[in-house]
């Protein structure tokens, strides 16, 4: 049976890893593995003998920003031929240099005092599109520790945010990803600030 499960840095099918040399797992069901091969966005690993399938670090080529490498692995057993290559998986850079960020910082359009209670400001921005979206990406950083969350496009579409957890600060927020379905005319996209 070939591996399964597999992700990178601990997640399936991931947008905006930081990572420039990601860590790939897999899962497989045979007894003990006693190597593995992958292959990764024109790289291979040929046979390298090794139990490890847990957090094994990705030696190809260098990954830009936005760049999406494809991956597959296979494994031997003792005394076995090499397994059935895994099903495809793969992996989606995030921002990695700061000319990336092209954009502008947003913030409350009021002063803050830390020692107060203030509601939890709602940032939107209200957009038309004039054709139907193939595919977006919206990127954004963040100051403070906050856990990502779902996010809801105008027309009740629910876009989802592959990560949920924290993440130390400054941080480029993992992004947001709309895969079609989305049609022309006004749109706006909001977030509240935790």
């Amino acid at each position: 049976m070939p591996p399964f499960a597999l992700t990178c840095e601990g997640l399936t099918d991931p947008l905006g890893i930081d990572m420039r040399r990601p860590r790939l797992s897999w899962r497989y069901e045979e007894s003990f593995q006693t190597a593995y091969q992958i292959q990764a966005g024109g790289w291979d690993s040929g046979r390298v003998a090794s139990a490890q399938s847990i957090h094994v670090p990705y030696g190809g080529p260098e990954p830009t920003s936005r760049q999406r490498v494809s991956w597959r692995v296979r494994i031997w057993t003792e005394g076995k031929d090499p397994s059935e290559w895994s099903e495809e998986a793969w992996w989606e850079m995030g921002l990695l240099e700061e000319s990336d960020w092209i954009a502008s910082w947003i913030e409350p359009d009021r002063e803050e005092d830390p020692q107060e209670r203030h509601p939890v400001p709602f940032f939107r921005h209200e957009f038309a599109l004039d054709g139907e979206v193939v595919s977006a990406r919206l990127y954004y950083h963040r100051t403070r520790r906050i856990p990502g969350t779902s996010e809801r496009a105008s027309g009740g579409r629910r876009c989802t945010n592959p990560r949920l957890h924290q993440l130390p600060s400054p941080i480029a927020g993992p992004e947001l990803r709309c895969d079609g379905g989305t049609t022309p005319g006004q749109k706006c996209l909001g977030r509240h600030r935790w």
